[in-house]
């Protein structure tokens, strides 16, 4: 429950994860959830029901970023580096470039500078 817990706060809507907790909401549950479910459980701002709908959708359309499992969320860092290998960037230009910008255009760049 804590990763929801996180994820409300997240939110700016920290005020709902006991309510989140005390229905045993965790992440495989939130797709799953309508306006009234959140309102049954007592997020009574439409303005908080439609941000967390919000959020649900956008977890849905990004499944590798939904932290439902907590060892993915451990191996998040190394994300980057396995598709920078994947592309043929090596660890010291991943470093040297640092996390900055869009890495597509990254790995476009290196491409160029490291096969000519």
């Amino acid at each position: 429950m804590r990763q929801v817990t996180d994820w409300l706060e997240k939110l700016g809507v920290p005020e709902y994860a006991e309510r989140f907790a005390e229905n045993d909401i965790d992440f495989t549950l939130l797709p799953e959830l309508t306006d009234q479910d959140l309102e049954k459980i007592g997020v009574a701002s439409l303005g908080h029901r439609r941000r967390i709908l919000k959020a649900i959708a956008a977890l849905e359309r990004t499944p590798a970023a939904t932290p439902a499992d907590p060892a993915s969320e451990a191996f998040a860092p190394l994300a980057k580096h396995a598709a920078a290998a994947k592309a043929g960037v090596t660890d010291a230009a991943i470093e040297w470039w640092g996390n900055a910008g869009d890495q597509a255009l990254h790995r476009s760049a290196f491409r160029i500078v490291l096969l000519g």
